[in-house]
């Protein structure tokens, strides 16, 4: 609050709920898709493997979309107390790094947010399953 204000607080917010919202949106759909599309020989044969690799699809296919606006964000949180808005942020991203600067730390992003993904939906099915609530 000191050094920037309540702007530093907010820094990010708009590009940070473009990245979050349509993520969760993807995520859960896909999800369902891919977990509806398994072989029913694997979900019979080991529910957790179905739930898992539709938990990886799932991530990894939302986290692609929704990661230029991670990398907006981020851009956004590093400039410090003079903050370009989101569209100033878009326009030097591309004239810096064109489209490709757009997809910065996809690789790791892509690690970390299918691994939570796969992990998350597989002990969420798994305890629907334990609790009989399915």
């Amino acid at each position: 609050m000191r050094a920037e204000g309540g702007r530093g607080l907010v820094r990010g917010l708009a590009p940070t709920l473009a990245r979050d919202v349509p993520f969760s949106g993807l995520y859960l759909a896909l999800y369902e898709t891919l977990k509806a599309s398994n072989p029913a020989w694997l979900a019979a044969a080991s529910p957790a493997a179905s739930h898992l690799l539709a938990g990886l699809g799932a991530g990894a296919l939302a986290s692609l979309v929704t990661h230029p606006a991670d990398v907006v964000k981020t851009r956004m949180q590093l400039a410090g107390a003079v903050t370009p808005g989101v569209v100033a942020t878009v326009a030097a991203t591309y004239r810096q790094a064109g489209a490709r600067g757009f997809l910065v730390g996809l690789g790791a992003r892509l690690v970390r947010r299918t691994a939570m993904a796969a992990m998350a939906w597989t002990v969420y099915e798994k305890m629907l399953a334990t609790l009989t609530l399915k």
